[in-house]
C-alpha cells in the first residue's frame, strides 16, 4: 500500500517520485478559520505525475503533486487528499479532505492506525503490526520534514474574528459556528481542524430551538448557584485551549446524596462527552498533563484532600503552563507537556485549602435533597436525554447572545479570573438585570471559598482571629514579635502548638506570604517592609460576618 503525504507517496519498500514534480511544488500555509460559506471545494490541480512501482514492477498508483502542498494517490481502493500539519505544541496530524468537513488524525492515534490497517486489507495485504508501523514511521518522517504549522483543536476553537467553533465529533463531523447573535451548524466546507482523541465521544446534535432552563430540575442547586453554573458552562464551552485563556475551576462541595456526581456527569455531557467521565484525581502531575492533552474538560470525584504539589499543578492547569520531564531514551532532551484545561472538582469535605487554588475556583455548595424529590438515576437520565438537545441549543444560543454584549460589558467587581467576570457582566446584559448582580454573587461565593481555605490553615485562622480582636485595627512589629503575640493569643505557652505551626520568625514569614491574598478578601491586610529589621503591619477593614 502507498500512503500519500504532503510532498510524496510513502511505500513500505520503495519510493519513486518524479524530481521535476518535487521541484515544482511551492507550499503555502493552510488557511484556517474562514467563513464556511466562502470555503471553496478542495480540487487539487496536478503539476506533474510519476508512476509509483513496487519492487516487482507492479503499478499501484499515480502521484499528483499539487500547488497547495498536498498530494493525491489513486489506487484500487481509495483516493486520499492528505496534508501533514503540526500544531502549536509540535504534535503531528494527517488531514484527509473527503466529503464534509476535514478529518484530522493524530499520527500517534488509533484512528489513523485503523485507517491504515483497513487500507492494507483492501489492497490485499496483511495489516500486520510491522507493516502498519513501517508506514506510520515513514509518514512521521515526512511530517517532521515537511509539515505545515496550523491550529488543530480538540473540542472548541476560537478564530481571530472572535467566532467560536465547537466540534460535535458526530458521524457527520458537524461543526457548530457561534458568532454574535448567530448559531449555525456546518457539515461541509469548514476549514477549522479538530482532532478527536481515543476517549472522545460525540456531543448531541442541538435542537432547532433551545432553552437551557430545562436543565434546572436536574441540578440540586439554589437559583443563585444555578445561574452561576450556567455561566460556567457557557464560558467553558466558548473558550478554547489556547494561550491567553483561563478556565475557572468548578468546585462542588456537599454531603452524601446532594447530587455532586450527577451534576459533574451532566457538565461533561454538555461540554465534552468522553468515555472516561468522572474519575479519581491522579497522583502524579504528569498523569494529569496526559489527561489534559486528551480532553477539553476534566472532572474528578470524591476528593478528600489535595497535596500542595498537585494543588500547584491544578493552578497551572487553570491558567496555562507546562511541566517538563526527560524524553524517553535520551539523556539531555526534554519532553514538554502543556497544561491548560477546564476542570471540575467535587467532594464531601472542604478540600481546597490552598488560597492560590481557591482564587481560581467557583465554589458551589450543594445540600442533601429531600427524600420526596428523589427518583431513580436511570429514570433521571432517560428524561435528561430527551431534554438534552434543547438544553444544548439553549447554551449555544446563550453564548451567541453573550458575544454580542461582551465588548461593552461593564465589570464592576473585578476578581483574579477577570475574563470570567467579563462573561458574567455580559450575561447580565443578556438577561436585562442591573450591572453587577451576577458579579457580586460570584465575589460572594469566591469570598466564602477563600474563608474556607483560611480556616483550613492553622496559621491563617489564627491571624484572622488575632486581627479581629485588635482594638484600633492595626498591629506593627517584627516577625518575631508577631510570632510571640500569636503564641500568646493562641495560648501555646500552655499547650503544644499543632502541626504546621511556625516555630521561628523565618518560617512565619514564609507561611504568611501565600495567605496574604486570601486574608485580604476577609479584610485583613498584611504589609512587609525592609528596614534595619523586617517590619510587618496588620490592618483590618470591614471584616464581614463570617459563616461557619
Amino acid at each position: 500500500m502507498d500512503i500519500p503525504s504532503q510532498h510524496g507517496v510513502i511505500d513500505p519498500q520503495t519510493i519513486k517520485i518524479g524530481q521535476a514534480a518535487r521541484n515544482a511544488v511551492e507550499p503555502e500555509n493552510l488557511t484556517v478559520g474562514e467563513n464556511p460559506d466562502a470555503i471553496p471545494e478542495a480540487k487539487p490541480s496536478a503539476i506533474d505525475e510519476s508512476v509509483v512501482l513496487t519492487p516487482d514492477g507492479k503499478t499501484v498508483g499515480k502521484l499528483a503533486l499539487t500547488s497547495n502542498a498536498t498530494s493525491v494517490i489513486d489506487t484500487s481502493y481509495s483516493s486520499w487528499l492528505v496534508e501533514l500539519v503540526a500544531d502549536r505544541n509540535n504534535r503531528f496530524f494527517a488531514v484527509i479532505r473527503e466529503s464534509g468537513n476535514p478529518r484530522v488524525y493524530s499520527l500517534d492515534g488509533k484512528e489513523l492506525r485503523g485507517r491504515v490497517s483497513n487500507a492494507l486489507r483492501k489492497n490485499g495485504q496483511r495489516p500486520t503490526q510491522k507493516a502498519v508501523n513501517e508506514l506510520l514511521d515513514e509518514l512521521r518522517g515526512e511530517a517532521e520534514a515537511t509539515a505545515v504549522k496550523a491550529d488543530v483543536w480538540s473540542r472548541v476553537a476560537q478564530l481571530p474574528d472572535g467566532t467560536r467553533v465547537i466540534a460535535l465529533h458526530d458521524e457527520a463531523n458537524t461543526h457548530v459556528y457561534i458568532q454574535p447573535g448567530l448559531v449555525k451548524l456546518v457539515t461541509e466546507g469548514s476549514k477549522v481542524m479538530f482532532a478527536r482523541s481515543s476517549t472522545t465521544e460525540a456531543m448531541t446534535v442541538p435542537a432547532e430551538h433551545g432553552d437551557y432552563m430545562l436543565l434546572r430540575p436536574y441540578l440540586n442547586l439554589s437559583a443563585e448557584y444555578f445561574l452561576l453554573f450556567i455561566a460556567w458552562l457557557s464560558y467553558t464551552l466558548a473558550h478554547a485551549k489556547q494561550a491567553g485563556n483561563v478556565f475557572v475551576i468548578l468546585y462542588l462541595i456537599g454531603g452524601q446524596g446532594s447530587g455532586k456526581s450527577v451534576a459533574s456527569k451532566i457538565a461533561i455531557r454538555l461540554v465534552d462527552p468522553n468515555v472516561v467521565g468522572v474519575e479519581r484525581l491522579p497522583k502524579l502531575p504528569k498523569d494529569l498533563g496526559i489527561a489534559a492533552q486528551n480532553a477539553h474538560l476534566l472532572a474528578y470525584d470524591n476528593l478528600r484532600s489535595i497535596k500542595p504539589e498537585m494543588s500547584d499543578t491544578l493552578c497551572v492547569l487553570a491558567t496555562g503552563g507546562s511541566i517538563t520531564t526527560r524524553r524517553l531514551y535520551t539523556n539531555d532532551e526534554q519532553h514538554v507537556t502543556h497544561l491548560l484545561s477546564a476542570l471540575l472538582l467535587n467532594g464531601i469535605y472542604s478540600f481546597v485549602d490552598q488560597p492560590d487554588l481557591a482564587q481560581r475556583c467557583l465554589p458551589l455548595r450543594m445540600y442533601s435533597m429531600d427524600e420526596s424529590q428523589r427518583k431513580s438515576e436511570a429514570q433521571m437520565w432517560s428524561e435528561f436525554e430527551v431534554d438534552l438537545p434543547v438544553i444544548q441549543r439553549g447554551l449555544f444560543d446563550l453564548i451567541s447572545q453573550i458575544l454580542v454584549h461582551l465588548p461593552t460589558a461593564e465589570v464592576t467587581t473585578p476578581q483574579r479570573m477577570y475574563s470570567f467576570v467579563q462573561w458574567l457582566a455580559a450575561m447580565e446584559k443578556v438577561q436585562g438585570i442591573p450591572a453587577g448582580i451576577y458579579q457580586e454573587s460570584y465575589a460572594a461565593v469566591l469570598n466564602e471559598g477563600q474563608l474556607d481555605s483560611i480556616r483550613d490553615s492553622v496559621l491563617g485562622s489564627a491571624v484572622l482571629d488575632f486581627a479581629k480582636q485588635l482594638k484600633d485595627g492595626t498591629w506593627s512589629g517584627t516577625p518575631q514579635e508577631l510570632l510571640n503575640d500569636l503564641n500568646t493569643f493562641m495560648a501555646f505557652g500552655f499547650q503544644r502548638p499543632p502541626r504546621g505551626w511556625p516555630d521561628n520568625p523565618i518560617a512565619l514569614s514564609k507561611r504568611l506570604s501565600p495567605l496574604e491574598t486570601a486574608l485580604r478578601t476577609q479584610g485583613v491586610v498584611i504589609r512587609s517592609e525592609r528596614r534595619k529589621e523586617r517590619q510587618l503591619t496588620i490592618t483590618t477593614k470591614d471584616i464581614q460576618n463570617e459563616k461557619y
